[in-house]
C-alpha cells in the first residue's frame, strides 16, 4: 500500500507541483528525521509547529543554520481528480466523447469510496487506495 501512496503522490506532484511549494500547512523535515508543519518565514528564520504532538507552541530556526527537507501537503481528493483532468487534456478527437465518459465514471468511483472528513491521501483506507491506484496509474 506505501508504494501505491508513493506513486499516486508522484502523479499528483507531476499535474499540481504547487503540492511541493513551502507554504502554510506544508510538512517539512528538520532535525533528525523530525516531523513538523511549516507556518511561515521571514528573511532571517523559519517557523513550524511540532506534527507528532500537534501543539501550538511554534518553534523557529535561523534559515542559514536549519538543514530541512520539504515533505509537501497532504494528497486531497482535489488532486486526485486533477490527474484524472490531466488525463482528458491528452485525449485524442475521433474516441473523445467514449473516454470522457470513461473517465467521469471514475471521478465517480474515486469520490464514492474518498472518505471527506479525512481529506487526505494518506488517512484513506486501502480499498480506496487501491481503488485510486487502479484507476490513474
Amino acid at each position: 500500500m506505501e508504494d501505491q501512496i508513493k506513486k499516486i503522490r508522484e502523479a499528483c506532484i507531476t499535474i499540481n507541483p504547487e503540492i511541493m511549494q513551502l507554504k502554510f500547512g506544508c510538512k517539512i523535515n528538520i532535525r533528525e528525521d523530525k516531523n513538523a508543519i511549516f507556518t511561515h518565514m521571514d528573511n532571517e528564520y523559519i517557523y513550524w509547529l511540532d506534527a507528532e504532538n500537534h501543539n501550538c507552541d511554534e518553534d523557529s530556526a535561523l534559515l542559514k543554520d536549519l538543514n530541512f527537507e520539504i515533505i509537501g501537503r497532504p494528497i486531497r481528493l482535489a488532486d486526485v481528480c486533477a490527474v484524472l483532468n490531466g488525463s482528458i487534456i491528452n485525449l485524442k478527437n475521433p474516441v473523445m466523447e467514449v473516454q470522457i465518459e470513461m473517465i467521469q465514471s471514475k471521478y465517480a468511483g474515486i469520490v464514492s469510496c474518498w472518505n471527506l472528513l479525512k481529506d487526505d491521501l494518506e488517512l484513506q483506507n486501502e480499498f480506496t487506495i487501491s481503488t485510486i491506484a487502479r484507476i490513474i496509474l
